[in-house]
């Protein structure tokens, strides 16, 4: 998979996610949109793979109650499922954003539960004047990174049964 075709391949696995029912509804979708690297103690990170899950759920999902809450946060409803989710965009250092999609579900997963750190696949990034190998590596131990293509294949899993 080319740089290229990723943004593609992951925008298909939203589209599976929708017609099947919502990516609101897959915990790992959930919580790959609103990892935040402050947690493990190395604020300011963030993935290519996060900011392009958020931008694409406010491209794919269709939502409704829009409330413009303060510079770069809004808050709604999913018109697919109901659930309720705020968004933020926060510019860490000059022109870098983290952006961030917390999803309040309402109804009942459909995806795989989460059993372990959630992934990621494109390599952390510093959203401002620091990047050390100590914050990095916190990082990576805390988020395993997987190739992309099994990172794709975790994140739409379904769930059994």
């Amino acid at each position: 998979m080319t740089d290229k075709d990723f943004p593609q391949q992951v925008a298909l696995v939203l589209d599976t996610m929708l017609a099947s029912g919502c990516p609101c509804r897959y915990s790992r979708f959930r919580a790959s949109c609103e990892r935040d690297s402050k947690e493990v103690g190395a604020p300011g990170y963030t993935t290519w793979e996060q900011t392009l899950l958020v931008r694409l759920f406010e491209d794919k999902v269709p939502r409704r109650d829009i409330r413009v809450l303060g510079h770069n946060i809004e808050s709604g409803v999913c018109r697919v499922c109901g659930a309720s989710y705020l968004r933020t965009s926060v510019e860490y250092f000059r022109d870098a954003w983290i952006e961030k999609l917390e999803i309040k579900p309402v109804l009942p997963d459909l995806g795989a539960p989460l059993h372990s750190s959630v992934p990621h696949c494109c390599p952390f990034y510093a959203a401002g004047p620091h990047g050390r190998k100590d914050e990095l590596h916190l990082l990576n131990l805390h988020y395993p990174q997987l190739p992309e293509h099994d990172w794709l294949e975790w994140l739409s899993e379904r769930a059994e049964g």
